[in-house]
């Protein structure tokens, strides 16, 4: 028991202790901050936290079908990335919400692999177990506290990720901040 314990102790170090994983939580919390000092509340910079960690899908499904609406990548006034700035923050934004997926995806597979299996070979039963877990965490987020989305958002995000992805890369290769960030890379 106690060394299961320890096991399951170090595994949750590795995916929390993970420096990538460190770095998209303090932007996520810096946002959070800016949200709380616009809106002088604490209220609404809480209520964006708990929609970024407890329903990434429905964010990243948000964000597909804006693209897909407008037919690409829009920023203030309707423009195509005005700056570098404007094309790191999407990217960021899509890269954190992914990343949260597959953290939590993580976290369930560690959970079930040795708390519920018992069995650290088992990963792909552990990984699709938590996958299935994961899409139903997100319906029950969605029935109890998003109700005017529809509850199959973890589904259709993939959907839309795949209708959106013309949108996204055309648009980014094109555009002056890219080039510009290409430059500076090579």
């Amino acid at each position: 028991m106690i060394n299961s314990v320890k096991t399951a102790s170090s595994g949750i170090a590795k995916i929390f202790g993970n420096k990538v994983f460190m770095i998209f939580m303090i932007f996520i919390l810096l946002n959070i901050v800016i949200i709380g000092i616009e809106n002088k509340s604490i209220e609404p910079a809480l209520q964006e936290l708990g929609e970024r960690l407890f329903s990434p899908t429905v964010v990243i499904d948000d964000f597909f079908k804006n693209i897909i609406e407008n037919k690409g990548i829009l920023f203030d006034s309707n423009a195509v990335f005005k700056s570098s700035l404007g094309l790191i923050l999407f990217v960021f934004t899509l890269i954190s919400q992914l990343y949260l997926m597959i953290a939590w995806i993580c976290l369930l597979s560690f959970a079930i692999k040795h708390v519920i299996i018992s069995d650290s070979s088992k990963t792909f039963a552990s990984i699709l177990i938590s996958i299935i877990l994961f899409m139903l965490i997100q319906v029950i987020y969605i029935l109890i506290f998003r109700k005017e989305v529809s509850p199959w958002v973890p589904i259709t995000v993939f959907i839309d990720m795949f209708k959106a992805a013309p949108y996204i890369v055309k648009p980014i290769v094109k555009s002056d901040a890219f080039q510009q960030i290409w430059n500076i890379i090579s």
